[in-house]
């Protein structure tokens, strides 16, 4: 405007306005500056003070964990949480045993307490002798241990003991008392489907027992009736589902403090993350501002609280590091002194199962001795004939010691497999000990059972023998009866059978009464028991026990008479041979020489033989009477030299092979054997070595059989060809005649028909016809017996 000639004040009222501007432009500026100033320092305020708080709430719970953490890790407040387990083993038993004796808990702590007073000396002494709370003898705790258990008794994790003072306080503690570990929910009723459910149960929640756990069928649901801890609502909670998942699991103050001390540590740890992101996260946004001011300084504090959080969380790591190792202390201590638990008890067992092994052992030794003693005599007392009935008595014997053979094999095997409730068979300490004593105690069940063994086979013996005793004596009867009648065997049988098939017992005792010159009523209890013995006899049977059979097993001579020394020898008995029993055993007083007289069944001679020596050698067994089945072929070789197998064989008139046959004899033919086996003396046959015509084979033939029969004869009508002439036809005359066959030399001819001579003129020619017959082709011509000339053809030869 100047320049155009306009108004001079306008352009300073202008820069007068301007400078006034920039004046308050200045004011406004510094009190932004002011302002913002103002601001910074109110947000690191708030920010220091947030970060402060934060430290102080983290640091607060560390203090917190670690102090709950004390009785695990301090080593002047650290508790043994061995008497807490202890307690919740002994409280579950303590429920069972008033259940099982239908009574209450009350009742059942008015026994521990003493004038109202629960009393450690009682729950001592009650729970030492709880049956069925520890496994064995040895598993017991100590009392030092029960008192440790009952020290524990309204102690909570943090070692602050509940005032227990009457019986009523003491039965709530030992009321059952659970952990929730996952959420369930309580209702009403014990039915779940029926039910109104109650409350929610979270994890961490305790809950008191009011009733002992029941098992729902067949869902496999189990539930407790049970009582909130926080607000004391009751109902039923599910223990356990039906597909093994737990809900809740038993209290003790040791799972407590750790559920404390983990749930504290978890927190503190999510405190220290969120202090340091929270410290990160500031020192980063403030980082962004350009004019930082008082946030300057801010951000330096926190960078220094950085340091103050790395050690909190140095702490909360070497806190937690130290609560670790204290639990892997706790379960050391738990499991070396379940170990202690379990050697005392494998001890105990080992001590019970050898104290058992040993008393079983010498029960067993006097059952056997007791046995021995009783029987020990059974032999004498058969031989006497004091025992009425030897067999009944002996059966007795033998199942007195089958029975004491059966205690000594079942306590054999109690001994090899004992009973060990409560221990573990590891192969180490006193169990595996204990087994190889017990198995150094079995060796000596072994001669027990030797001894019960061999008695079983005495008694056997003396049974056995008082048997044939008896049969033995009856038989005596009965060939003296035989003698004094002077009846053979089969008519002995036929008189006291009359006539039936077989002799009753009462013919039987009356022959013996008759033999032996007593009354049938009067008849020994040998005799008796060996007439019961062979009851009602058959023909066969009676010849079997009337004749005394022996065989010999030892060679021994058969002389003339009874005295060895005034007697001649009649032959040796080979072993093997059958002998016949015909008189009574006698013993030579002068020998000691037990003797009998005998008949050989091979060549019917008699005499006296010695059936055992005077140092106990026996000469002779005793076989039941020999027979002999016919089957022939059984040995593979058919039949014998009087008969085949499929002619079947021929019973003989005489020894003599080929003697005259009676009858034939087939398969299945049983046979008495009255004398023999004989052998026959060998038969000479006369045989040629010849060569046959026909073939010119060479072989020995028989000439003349055993018996006499001849098998060939002389031939002396034997004509042999001397040069080669032509058979003809039949005809005598030549020319009428065709040739057949021609005769070499040397040919041999049978002649069957008469010699027929003629002569012919014309050819000059003299001919002999001689119907015959050579050996090769067996043709029946007439060859010419001469040449013309007087030149023979043919020649005669003698020949067998």
């Amino acid at each position: 405007d100047s320049k155009h000639g306009g108004d001079a004040a306008v352009p300073a009222e202008f820069r007068e306005t301007l400078n006034s501007l920039k004046s308050q432009q200045s004011e406004v500026d510094t009190a932004k500056k002011r302002l913002s100033d103002r601001e910074q320092k109110f947000v690191a305020k708030r920010l220091l003070k947030d970060a402060f708080q934060m430290f102080e709430d983290l640091e607060a719970k560390l203090d917190k964990v670690s102090k709950a953490a004390d009785p695990l890790i301090s080593p002047k407040d650290r508790e043994n949480f061995s008497g807490s387990v202890l307690l919740t083993r002994i409280t579950e038993a303590l429920r069972k045993h008033a259940k099982d004796s239908e009574t209450t808990l009350e009742a059942l702590a008015e026994d521990l307490c003493d004038d109202g007073t629960p009393s450690e000396a009682k729950f001592v002494e009650f729970v030492r002798d709880l049956p069925g709370l520890w496994l064995s003898e040895g598993a017991r705790p100590t009392e030092e241990q029960l008192k440790g258990a009952f020290d524990w008794i309204g102690k909570n994790s943090a070692g602050e003991r509940a005032s227990i003072s009457n019986a009523v306080e003491l039965a709530e503690q030992l009321r059952g008392r659970f952990f929730c570990i996952s959420s369930v929910t309580m209702t009403e009723g014990l039915t779940l489907e029926a039910s109104r459910p109650v409350r929610k149960m979270e994890p961490g929640e305790i809950i008191d027992a009011l009733d002992e756990p029941e098992l729902k069928t067949p869902s496999g649901v189990v539930r407790i009736k049970a009582r909130a801890k926080t607000d004391g609502k009751e109902g039923y909670v599910t223990l356990s589902g039906d597909r093994g998942s737990k809900f809740l699991e038993p209290y003790s103050a040791y799972r407590e403090i750790l559920r404390v001390v983990e749930s504290g540590l978890g927190e503190t740890l999510v405190g220290i993350n969120q202090t340091m992101a929270y410290l990160k996260n500031k020192s980063e946004e403030i980082s962004n501002i350009q004019h930082v001011g008082s946030l300057g300084e801010v951000k330096a504090e926190l960078m220094k609280m950085r340091v103050r959080a790395s050690k909190a969380q140095s702490t909360h790591t070497t806190l937690k590091k130290r609560i670790a190792e204290a639990q892997r202390r706790q379960e050391r201590e738990a499991e070396q002194e379940k170990k202690e638990r379990q050697e005392a008890a494998d001890k105990a067992v080992a001590e019970a199962m050898l104290k058992e092994a040993n008393m079983t052992l010498e029960s067993i030794q006097a059952e056997v001795d007791a046995m021995i003693s009783s029987t020990k005599d059974l032999d004498s007392q058969v031989a006497d004939g004091t025992l009425a009935d030897p067999i009944a008595s002996t059966d007795a014997a033998e199942r007195a010691v089958g029975a004491t053979l059966e205690s000594v094999e079942s306590g054999k095997s109690k001994v090899l497999h004992p009973t060990k409730d409560g221990a573990k068979d590891s192969g180490r300490g006193a169990l595996a000990q204990a087994r190889r004593s017990l198995s150094e105690l079995v060796a000596k069940f072994r001669p027990l059972e030797d001894r019960c063994k061999k008695e079983v086979e005495a008694i056997r013996a003396i049974r056995e023998k008082a048997k044939l005793e008896a049969r033995e004596a009856v038989a005596t009867a009965l060939r003296s009866h035989a003698e004094k009648v002077c009846l053979a065997p089969d008519a002995l049988f036929a008189k006291l059978s009359g006539g039936r098939e077989e002799i009753s017992v009462e013919s039987l005792r009356a022959a013996v009464a008759e033999a032996t010159g007593v009354s049938k009523d009067g008849v020994s209890q040998r005799l008796e028991l060996g007439l019961r013995l062979s009851g009602a006899l058959t023909k066969l049977r009676f010849l079997c026990l009337l004749q005394d059979f022996k065989r010999c097993v030892k060679e021994i001579a058969l002389t003339t008479a009874f005295e060895v020394k005034t007697s001649s020898t009649v032959r040796k008995i080979d072993v093997g041979e059958y002998l016949e029993i015909v008189g009574e055993k006698r013993v030579d007083a002068k020998t000691g020489l037990e003797r009998v007289k005998c008949r050989a069944l091979r060549d019917l001679k008699q005499g006296w033989i010695t059936t055992r020596g005077n140092q106990g050698t026996a000469f002779l067994e005793h076989v039941t009477k020999p027979f002999m089945l016919y089957q022939p072929g059984a040995s593979g070789q058919g039949g014998g030299s009087s008969g085949s197998a499929s002619s079947g064989l021929a019973l003989e008139e005489s020894c003599e092979s080929g003697s005259s046959h009676l009858q034939a004899v087939t398969s299945g033919v049983l046979l008495e054997v009255l004398e023999g086996p004989r052998q026959e003396p060998p038969l000479e046959v006369a045989r040629i070595r010849g060569r046959a015509v026909r073939d010119g084979r060479t072989g020995w033939a028989t000439l003349r059989e055993a018996n006499g029969v001849e098998n060939f004869r002389t031939e002396e009508r034997l004509l042999v060809c001397r040069g080669s002439i032509a058979i003809t036809s039949v005809g005598f005359k030549s020319g009428e005649c065709m040739a057949e066959e021609l005769i070499f030399t040397a040919i041999p001819m049978a002649l069957y028909q008469a010699r027929k001579m003629s002569f012919s003129c014309a050819a000059g020619l003299g001919r002999a016809r001689s119907g015959g017959r050579t050996f090769s082709s067996l043709r029946r011509p007439w060859p010419e017996l001469e040449y013309w000339r007087g030149v023979r053809a043919l020649y005669s030869k003698t020949s067998a």
